[in-house]
């Protein structure tokens, strides 16, 4: 069985040129790396669990 992730696009215009809000993830592993870490917020759910809740629960 695959893995799902269910995750929020936070975007915003400015002047009219896009933002777009990224996280880094925490944890050692992701220590002192920048390159290709930055993503959306998102996070995986449960098979019985609504995927907009997970995503909105991963964005707070």
């Amino acid at each position: 069985m695959s893995i799902q992730s269910a995750g929020i696009i936070l975007y915003r215009f400015i002047d009219g040129k896009l933002q777009v809000m990224l996280v880094h993830p925490g944890g050692p592993h992701w220590a002192k790396r920048e390159e290709g870490a930055w993503s959306i917020p998102k996070g995986i759910y449960e098979k019985d669990e609504d995927p907009l809740a997970a995503a909105k629960r991963e964005f707070r």
